[in-house]
């Protein structure tokens, strides 16, 4: 996931991005499969789209830290 971050720009509608994120987790679900863990496509999706939040929030320096 981090090489799909780092060599495109996920900027504009949250619809293109949740597409990206979709396709991300669904070819590496059909690549990695069971041995990750995870148990369906769908997992995949919502362990991808959160890190992708998750980072977001790290890496925003509008979002400030109390």
């Amino acid at each position: 996931m981090r090489l799909l971050i780092s060599s495109v720009r996920l900027v504009g509608e949250s619809q293109v991005l949740g597409r990206c994120i979709v396709k991300f987790a669904t070819q590496y679900f059909e690549c990695v499969g069971k041995e990750s863990g995870l148990k369906s496509s769908d997992v995949a999706v919502t362990l991808a789209y959160s890190i992708l939040m998750l980072n977001t929030d790290a890496h925003n320096k509008v979002i400030k830290v109390y």
